[in-house]
């Protein structure tokens, strides 16, 4: 390695510790240049110019049933990060070291970021390198989840996997390799996160700026997860600026050598955070004490969070719960807590885990992170087919539940308590859910706000949904009874099968009620209607030539359409799927009058992952059939320089990932398997 060392020094050498200088003045320096801290707030345009610019202004949930289960009685928050682009933290290191790297011309156009990581990161730099135009190679070890290697090919970028016995200062492990890859390619740069000035950065910059904004100034610690050491030193340099008195709190999984050098280096399962050596980048001096998780109650604590709080996040996110659940025990009523750094769980089911028109900075469950989605604009795809016009997407997947149904969701339930429909206590909430989405929804509420009456969920669907979308059904504590029904059955078919179903199961389980979406139109209009079509006319200011609407749910293009038409504007509305999807099973007559002019649904995989490689939109299916419209009525029209067309891109590229990253059909069959009985 001594080769290695003289070009770049290793994140466990002395050397290491000259590579980022902190200027608590301007900023911090290495041996490529100085960089200035960014200014807090960072501009927040109604219309964001790439999926980079939503990375960050993540909000803090108030978490309320585990807490008080642990008798816990400070104010607990968690950091949504899950909610950032590519479903992490790291978003905003990749970004911010891409960032400093163009600035001082170590990376310029046409060149190859090669990066060693477990995947977190290698997702946000393969994302960023996708919509900037570079090319990149990502390292992980073999332990880590293949999800997060589908996801970072489909953004365009190699993987190598490196064996999980090599040692960590060997000629083969993934430093070891990365530089010996970079050296292979002509042109190529490793940006290094251990060393990276940009790492602590974004925490110092955004995350921490953004808790302390949140809570007025008013923090009293913080619990977060170690692994480069960049949140710790972000995080903890800004927060002990202006709250001296604040507790730092690391967590570090049981066998990790970060905080337990001696540790017997047997491994561990949870990903993102812990390590096989301590990074000299990480300063011990920024944690006042640590807190020591093994991998079972992390996993377990994973599942609680989905269960009782309906967050779908990652086993990190349940290591840090845990850390903070005993941390934080003997803090007053009035102190608040917030745990730092997660990832999404969508990544991760293979592993064994047993009205303002911006989004609050607080909210006091996952439900109030629904809706309040960023509009972007596309460059390339419609560059590449000599599309003038302004092509702009409202991401509905960004929603927590990752799909456009999270708002119908939220107006069904609120509908039906406010009816004195939903059961008191010890009930159950029956639905159907044709794609899965509203079923995922739906669960999310129920763990999130109905679960303090003993509601449980049953959902009803049929036995096409994907496998990803049944194991989060299960991680939400949902009841899934799955129809069969014929690949070819019209739709009106099978939301009769699904409809008898659940008759049928409200007949069987007493105290329980049936919502059924086709039933409820009244709360598609609110959720479409009052929110989508607000936040769209907010955000272009009025000039808007069109917007383009799939049919999936009951009610989207009426709402849409409906409300836009209340208003003095020449905006067109472009239904997708007359016919097909929910709409075919309308009741209304005048369905087909609803939008200014109808376009054949055409099912795109190769748009899915033109969407991913070319923008990092992380789009589904139904997103690429929309944005396959929207080009195509472009097109047909000769929409220019001007023309500004919205499509909203209803569901994520999560629920249906092998169909799109491996192809259309299934290549492996994906499980779920419980960790551990949560007691």
């Amino acid at each position: 390695m001594s080769d290695l060392e003289k070009d770049h020094p290793l994140p466990y050498t002395e050397e290491a510790l000259k590579e980022c200088i902190w200027r608590d003045e301007y900023g911090t320096e290495d041996r490529f240049g100085r960089y200035v801290f960014a200014e807090y707030p960072r501009p927040n345009p109604k219309i964001l110019n790439n999926v980079l610019d939503s990375i960050g202004r993540t909000p803090l949930v108030r978490l309320n049933r585990i807490p008080a289960a642990y008798g816990v009685n400070c104010n607990i928050y968690g950091k949504c990060e899950f909610l950032n682009a590519g479903g992490s933290v790291k978003d905003r290191v990749a970004f911010r070291m891409i960032e400093l790297a163009e600035q001082t011309g170590r990376l310029r156009p046409g060149m190859t970021i090669v990066e060693p990581t477990s995947g977190n990161m290698g997702i946000g730099l393969a994302l960023a390198a996708a919509v900037k135009g570079y090319k990149c190679v990502i390292l992980m070890k073999e332990h880590m989840s293949k999800e997060k290697e589908l996801l970072i090919r489909a953004l365009g970028a190699e993987v190598i996997r490196i064996p999980d016995d090599v040692p960590f200062d060997g000629e083969e492990s993934q430093m070891g390799m990365a530089f010996k890859t970079q050296k292979s390619i002509p042109n190529s740069v490793v940006l290094d996160q251990y060393l990276n000035c940009g790492n602590p950065m974004a925490h110092y910059e955004g995350t921490a700026e953004e808790i302390l904004d949140a809570l007025d100034g008013k923090v009293d610690m913080i619990v977060v997860g170690a692994g480069t050491g960049g949140s710790v030193i972000g995080i903890s340099r800004k927060i002990k600026q202006r709250c001296p008195n604040c507790k730092i709190i690391g967590v570090d999984p049981e066998n990790s050598k970060l905080s337990q050098p001696d540790a017997p280096g047997k491994g561990f399962m949870v990903e993102g955070i812990g390590h096989d050596f301590r990074p000299s980048f990480m300063d011990l001096a920024m944690v006042d004490s640590w807190e020591v998780v093994n991998d079972r109650d992390g996993f377990n604590m994973a599942r609680r969070l989905h269960r009782y709080e309906g967050l779908l996040t990652g086993g990190s996110a349940g290591s840090i719960l845990t850390a903070a659940m005993n941390a934080a025990k003997d803090l007053p009523p009035y102190a608040n807590c917030v745990n730092a750094r997660s990832e999404n769980l969508w990544w991760l089911e293979k592993k064994p885990v047993k009205s303002s028109i911006e989004r609050p900075l607080i909210i006091q469950s996952i439900a109030g992170a629904v809706g309040h989605t960023p509009i972007v604009r596309l460059t390339k795809i419609p560059e590449a087919e000599g599309i003038e016009a302004e092509i702009l997407v409202k991401l509905e997947y960004l929603n927590p539940g990752g799909s456009l149904a999270d708002r119908v969701a939220c107006e069904m339930m609120k509908q039906a308590d406010n009816g004195g429909l939903l059961p008191q206590m010890n009930g159950t909430v029956i639905t159907s859910s044709i794609d899965g989405n509203l079923g995922i929804s739906l669960a999310m509420l129920t763990a999130a706000i109905a679960n303090h009456r003993g509601l449980r969920c049953v959902i009803a669907v049929p036995h096409t949904i994907s496998r990803e979308q049944e194991v989060v059904l299960k991680a939400l504590g949902a009841v899934v009874v799955r129809i069969k029904c014929s690949l070819d059955a019209p739709v009106v078919e099978i939301l009769e099968l699904l409809q008898k179903a659940c008759s049928r199961l409200q007949q069987r389980i007493a105290n329980s009620v049936v919502l059924d979406q086709c039933s409820m139109e009244t709360s598609n209009l609110m959720a479409h209607g009052e929110q989508i079509v607000e936040e769209i006319l907010d955000a272009c200011d009025g000039n808007l030539h069109a917007v383009v609407i799939g049919t999936t749910l009951c009610g989207t293009i009426s709402g849409i359409s409906r409300k836009l038409k209340e208003r003095p504007s020449a905006t067109k509305i472009i239904g997708v799927g007359l016919g097909s999807g929910i709409s075919s099973t309308s009741e209304n007559n005048d369905v087909e009058s609803l939008a200014d002019e109808w376009i054949d649904e055409e099912e795109s995989f190769d748009v899915a992952r033109r969407l991913i490689r070319e923008e990092g939109i992380l789009g589904g299916p139904e997103s690429a059939s929309v944005l396959c419209a929207a080009l195509r009525y472009a097109k047909k029209h000769n929409l220019g320089k001007g023309d500004r067309v919205v499509a909203v891109l209803p569901d994520g590229l999560r629920s249906s990932m092998s169909k799109i990253t491996e192809g259309d059909l299934w290549t492996e069959t994906k499980s779920f398997r419980d960790y551990c009985e949560i007691q």
